[in-house]
């Protein structure tokens, strides 16, 4: 099996995808907690962020220059897997043309 170093490389490129595809400019991730810096034209839909940030102790939190954040407790492991849960979730908030 590859050592834990490449592991952690395969998997930072398979977010980069990821990422991409969400049109991302940014990512700050830890276990505890992921950062995204959305572009203008993402393709998540508007209506279902808002949903998701607007629940009750919702973990989510949108700010007006389009980052989304989501706290994670307890934390994860590290911040690819914080992430990789994140844009699961996001996988089901992008708009039907998108995915």
């Amino acid at each position: 099996p590859p050592p834990g170093p490449v592991k952690n490389l395969v998997a930072l490129m398979h977010l980069k995808t990821e990422l991409r595809t969400v049109r991302v400019l940014g990512c700050e991730s830890s276990g505890g907690r992921v950062t995204l810096h959305l572009r203008e034209d993402t393709p998540l839909d508007p209506k279902k962020i808002m949903d998701l940030v607007r629940g009750a102790r919702s973990p989510f939190r949108l700010t007006p220059d389009m980052r989304l954040s989501r706290r994670f407790e307890p934390p994860e492991p590290n911040g690819l897997t914080a992430c990789d849960k994140l844009l699961v979730e996001l996988s089901k908030c992008l708009k039907p043309e998108a995915s």
